[in-house]
């Protein structure tokens, strides 16, 4: 009898195989080559993720493992649910086929989220080059996405990388970018909010001597833009506004918005309060 021995693929993924065009590193190469088949064949698949448009066959251990609203999925297990917002609170639905929808995430995020949790690398989504405008959007939405999904380990590494970010390229418009970009995830209702919340103020706090030094133009320009978050970042003025008693926080008259908002009485166009949300000039119930 004459038994044949196939030896063992070792070599380094193809410029297909690798994760987005970024090179697999040089530690992992091994492990990452064969979790990389896993993740772009069939074999061994137990589970799916549909996303807006297609269906990946993956594996729920895998899934399970890096998270726990796949793991309440896939294995009905609550573990670590109480870090955040319940699948059901998520808006995740389950088939009787182990098909977990997320259709209506962003599908580039959550291919990302889940070629992380496989491979462990997310370097191409940070590079080590100063970070260009889409960085800072992309980076915060990817953030939210970690904090919602439970996925501890890539929240901790985007939150690294924006702060690494800030100081290799710093500026009023840097700011900005990223006070929009959390903005724009609506801060005070999206679930993650308070860690978003905290990487923007880690950030701020980094730059603290920066954030002073803004202009009353600035200030303004920064609260049209970014009027969730632009109140966090600027209280690291508040106790020198409140010396000047020109700060107050107000509540929207308009039925229609109703939503707190600070005013600061120095910006150019007068005393009178104006929403930061909805340009209301109407007279708006003073809080403080």
């Amino acid at each position: 009898m004459t038994i044949s021995v196939t030896a063992r693929d070792t070599s380094e993924p193809s410029a297909d195989q690798r994760w987005m065009g970024a090179p697999l590193p040089e530690s992992r190469k091994n492990n990452a080559h064969t979790r990389y088949r896993l993740y772009t064949s069939e074999h061994f698949s137990d589970c799916a993720i549909k996303l807006e448009s297609k269906t990946k066959k993956l594996h729920a251990l895998i899934l399970a493992q890096a998270c726990p609203y796949f793991a309440s999925f896939f294995f009905g297990t609550n573990a670590e649910l109480a870090r955040g917002q319940s699948p059901q609170e998520l808006g995740l639905k389950e088939t009787t086929d182990r098909t977990l929808d997320l259709s209506s995430e962003d599908e580039s995020l959550v291919e990302k989220m889940l070629k992380y949790i496989y491979l462990f690398d997310d370097a191409e989504v940070f590079p080590a080059r100063a970070p260009k405008d889409p960085y800072w959007i992309q980076g915060v939405l990817y953030f939210s996405l970690a904090v919602r999904f439970g996925v501890v380990q890539l929240k901790a590494e985007i939150h690294d990388r924006l702060l690494q970010a800030t100081k290799t390229k710093w500026d009023f418009d840097a700011l900005v970018k990223l006070a929009t970009a959390v903005s724009l995830l609506d801060a005070s209702a999206e679930a993650g909010g308070t860690a978003l919340s905290s990487l923007v103020m880690n950030v701020v706090t980094s730059h603290s001597g920066k954030v002073k030094s803004l202009s009353d133009d600035q200030h303004q320009a920064l609260l049209r833009v970014a009027p969730y978050t632009a109140p966090l970042i600027l209280q690291h003025l508040q106790a020198k506004l409140k010396k000047l008693d020109v700060y107050a926080k107000y509540k929207c008259a308009n039925n229609h918005c109703r939503k707190e908002f600070p005013f600061f009485a120095q910006f150019p166009g007068g005393s009178k309060p104006v929403c930061s949300f909805c340009g209301s000039k109407k007279q708006h119930i003073r809080l403080t």
